[in-house]
């Protein structure tokens, strides 16, 4: 059984179970699909008695079944429960279903899982999600080295793998087979998330480059509306003036990222832009930030034109 919360890690070792169990050109000869329904538990173990079509294995996989979403299907529970204890040596049964799709109190998951056929797969985090990137790109075809996976991290600001990969293959896509994606390639074609987009325009804020940090701020307004967005910043602002302290009393960034409980590739671009602020310019920037808060929240002005006016404020701060 597969399980877990990150779809992309089932996917793929869903497509590796297939590729080990069965040979190239017999997978749809020997491979059945079932949805959950109740019965379909029952309906893959018929479709694995007979002996498998110029292969040794036959393999039945049941995606999100309700036996195990804890709905009463009780010729599923003995059907399964009957596989495990007598099967055919060819035959193969593969359940998947989501972490929150399974009743872990059913008899059925608990002999599985003390059986230890249970396979968790979780969202990735840091050094193991920066190889998991590198290893993506490479499948892709295309180079990528670790300082420019670290930087797709960052603009992304998000591990979920589905999204972390479909971005990957669009810079793929974009250098071509055998292609470089360089820090370019990234900031042109991925679609980067919210958060992400924030540490751009803070950068920009902490650069003084008023014009660049308008045009971030632009893109942000075409995503989220403005109270959003300053709660965003104000929280990025709140983060910097964690990260910088934690340094003035000599916390290590490893201590730090437990601490604010982030990401390794977040704690890595906090430290930096700790650096282009001083202390003084932190707390009145966050001091900004809240009276703007206040305005938007009483009204005094339109929320966009608030949001305008206390970007370029931060950027004139000397």
């Amino acid at each position: 059984m597969i399980t877990g919360k990150e779809w992309a890690l089932m996917d793929e070792l869903v497509a590796l179970v297939k590729q080990t169990l069965l040979p190239e050109g017999m997978m749809d000869l020997n491979c059945h699909r079932f949805g959950g329904d109740s019965g379909a538990i029952q309906a893959a173990v018929e479709a694995l008695a007979p002996v498998p079509f110029l292969a040794e294995r036959r393999l039945a996989i049941v995606a999100h079944p309700v036996l195990l979403a804890g709905d009463n299907a009780p010729e599923d529970e003995q059907a399964l429960l009957t596989f495990l204890e007598h099967h055919p040596p060819h035959a193969c049964l593969l359940l998947v279903a989501p972490d929150d799709g399974v009743d872990k109190r059913r008899r059925a998951f608990r002999v599985l899982q003390k059986a230890g056929l249970v396979v968790s797969c979780n969202p990735l985090t840091g050094r193991d999600l920066l190889d998991w990137v590198k290893e993506q790109a490479d499948n892709l075809g295309v180079a990528l080295s670790a300082t420019n996976a670290r930087r797709f991290l960052s603009l992304m600001g998000s591990n979920d793998m589905g999204l972390l990969r479909n971005e990957l293959a669009k810079a793929a896509a974009f250098v071509g087979d055998g292609g470089e994606v360089t820090e370019q390639v990234l900031v042109k074609t991925v679609s980067a998330h919210p958060e992400a987009k924030i540490f751009r325009l803070v950068d920009a804020i902490g650069q003084r480059q008023a014009g660049r940090a308008m045009d971030e701020l632009m893109l942000l307004l075409n995503q989220e509306p403005p109270l959003r967005i300053l709660f965003m910043v104000a929280r990025q602002a709140r983060l910097i003036w964690q990260a910088r302290a934690g340094q003035e009393v000599g916390l290590t960034e490893r201590q730090l990222q437990a601490q604010l409980g982030v990401q390794p590739f977040v704690m890595a671009e906090l430290i930096k832009q700790s650096k282009l602020f001083s202390r003084q310019e932190l707390l009145a920037g966050i001091n900004e930030l809240w009276e703007a808060d206040r305005a938007m929240k009483s009204g005094r002005g339109e929320q966009r034109i608030i949001l305008e006016t206390v970007v370029l404020r931060l950027c004139e701060q000397r």
